[in-house]
């Protein structure tokens, strides 16, 4: 995007550019992901206190999301889907984590858990 165009005119760029792509393309992706140093440590400690919830909020793919919250143990994961079609991907989507979307997640899992906000962190990487 580079900041030239807004999050949803991306994504449909983006998701045309995977259609007729196989669905299992994602598994490439996710053979690459790289995460930050002590991410593992911090969300280990974090299961061990039950008091805290953790999630993936990502304007993203579900399959690497998914992954990713698997890999890590966290509570929740929300991020945008792709439409598929006899296991290929049709270049649509659906959009639920987009700027506002993140928003909205985040105060609905603060009214979920009733966490203040003042005890809610949220960690952005790119």
């Amino acid at each position: 995007m580079g900041g030239t165009m807004d999050f949803n005119q991306s994504m449909k760029l983006r998701c045309a550019l995977l259609k007729d792509l196989p669905a299992n393309s994602f598994e490439k992706i996710i053979e690459k992901l790289r995460y930050s140093e002590g991410v593992e440590k911090l969300t280990a400690f974090l299961r061990l206190h039950p008091s805290y919830v953790t999630a993936i909020v990502s304007g993203g793919f579900l399959p690497v999301a998914e992954h990713v919250r698997k890999l890590l143990g966290l509570t929740h994961c929300f991020a945008n889907s792709l439409e598929e079609k006899e296991g290929f991907f049709t270049g649509e989507f659906t959009c639920s984590v987009d700027v506002i979307g993140k928003a909205r997640i985040l105060s609905e899992l603060r009214c979920e858990y009733n966490i203040p906000a003042d005890r809610v962190s949220t960690i952005v990487a790119f």
